[in-house]
């Protein structure tokens, strides 16, 4: 009678091998979630990962850490998440900095069970919240594979706690490191291939793709329900223009919106050949001015017509018109809340469902309440090439202008018609500004000629395009 061969089994110095290399996979792909989000992190990104693998290939470098290092390490970790916090007034930005510190921590040094729980923690919280800011396809994938790490992750821990049961903990230091921290990975792989059950590890992940598409089927087959108040996470990150597309801009800034390169918007048009060649982009109007910063008046604000109920669909000022293309816009997150069009259109469609905004027809502007969090895409039909602003086509009804609501005609019932193409100018210059104004004013008449009828104005409007 013959008796089957049994499977090798991983000795508990390959388990904490097979541990600490699912450690530090999981330290980097949690880390890397933050290339999704919208925040200033590259040193700590820099240093997990060229640092873990390091330590990874050689774990006894962890030893030569002294140990005051570890007791600092944690007092310095919270003095520069105050610091940081203090300094830039940004709650979540700090908060994933400081993650991330502890993430690198915790997968360079030697850890024990709650150590390792502490970067699984760690590493979930990367991960929603990049879920919570990112629409990318690639970070779906790779959500997934941090699944699969952090179910491998722990197994692996399960069955080292099973196997030091009744056994006392060793100390160890950089002259006598542990056996484990000798990896030699040849011989792990081989291991591994020798200790796996083919036909298990097939079950298992039958079972977990049958999850991972079951879950899929339900996130676009449940029906979608409306909040009101997006998730708290956006209110968290105060975005920063990076393109200039702010409705504050001073004469610094100037510099960094031409050397910034990154792209902000993204456009698929049905019919290329009616593309303009120039085409004159209407987004942001920055008619206000004081102490050297360019903004957008009180006045315009007023005139941006605000709807009091959310909508996913716009009716412009055009009227439809035959073999018109079909514009789809991409707008990166955190670039403005102004969307750019080429002028009035027929109407627009938003992507993400309904939406607060403001509009003005005459002067072809559309305001959402606050600028989108991540990519926002919108789709425009019938859309105008209008390098120069016209009567408006259709007048449609909208809510009527908060101030306007304050003047009556002569039935006495407050007036709800808009209120024509507005012509506001706020200038408000200090004395270094009105030095410069009589300096040039002195340039172009140096010996004090006047023209008749001729007034001297400053003023400062400033549109994108």
């Amino acid at each position: 009678m013959s008796m089957e061969k049994k499977r090798p089994q991983l000795n508990l110095t390959e388990l904490y091998q097979l541990k600490w290399v699912l450690g530090g996979a999981l330290a980097l792909l949690s880390a890397w979630t933050v290339l999704y989000m919208d925040v200033e992190a590259w040193i700590w990104l820099v240093a997990i990962t060229t640092v873990v693998p390091l330590v990874l290939r050689w774990p006894v470098l962890t030893l030569y850490v002294p140990r005051w290092a570890h007791r600092l390490a944690f007092p310095l970790f919270v003095a520069l998440f105050a610091v940081d916090f203090y300094l830039n007034r940004e709650p979540l930005p700090a908060m994933i900095r400081l993650a991330l510190m502890l993430v690198l921590y915790r997968a360079v040094t030697p850890r024990k069970r709650r150590d390792d729980l502490q970067l699984i923690v760690l590493g979930l919280f990367l991960v929603v919240i990049a879920g919570v800011l990112s629409v990318s396809m690639v970070f779906a994938l790779q959500i997934v594979v941090f699944t699969a790490c952090t179910l491998m992750f722990l197994l692996v821990i399960t069955l080292i706690d099973s196997a030091e049961v009744g056994q006392a903990p060793v100390e160890f230091s950089a002259s006598a490191p542990p056996a484990w921290m000798r990896i030699e990975w040849v011989r792990l792989a081989r291991r591994l291939h020798a200790a796996t059950d083919w036909r298990v590890a097939l079950l298992g992940s039958g079972l977990f793709g049958g999850v991972v598409g079951l879950s899929a089927l339900l996130f676009f087959a449940l029906p979608r329900f409306e909040i009101s108040n997006t998730f708290f996470l956006e209110n968290m990150i105060n975005r920063q223009s990076k393109t200039g597309f702010s409705e504050n801009v001073s004469f610094n800034d100037v510099t960094d919106i031409q050397q910034d390169t990154g792209v902000a918007l993204r456009v698929d048009v049905s019919d290329p050949r009616q593309i303009p060649a120039d085409p004159y982009w209407r987004m942001l109007v920055l008619d206000g001015y004081a102490d050297g910063m360019f903004t957008v008046s009180p006045e315009l604000r007023d005139q941006l017509r605000t709807e009091r109920r959310k909508r996913a669909f716009v009716v412009g000022s055009v009227r439809p018109r035959a073999g018109s293309a079909v514009w789809v816009f991409y707008l990166e997150g955190g670039t403005s809340r102004y969307l750019p069009t080429l002028g009035g259109f027929n109407n627009m469609q938003f992507s993400d469902g309904a939406q607060t905004y403001a509009i003005n027809d005459e002067l072809r502007l559309l305001r959402l309440e606050k600028p989108p969090a991540k990519m926002f895409a919108y789709r425009v039909e019938g859309m105008k090439n209008e390098p120069e602003l016209g009567p408006v086509e259709i007048v449609q009804a909208r809510d009527p202008v908060p101030f306007l609501q304050e003047q009556y005609g002569e039935t006495g019932a407050p007036r709800t018609t808009p209120a024509g193409m507005p012509s506001f100018l706020k200038v408000s210059l200090g004395e270094a500004d009105t030095a410069r104004v009589q300096g040039g004013r002195a340039r172009v008449c140096p010996s004090g000629e006047r023209v008749a009828g001729a007034k001297a104005r400053v003023f400062a409007a400033v549109e994108y395009r």
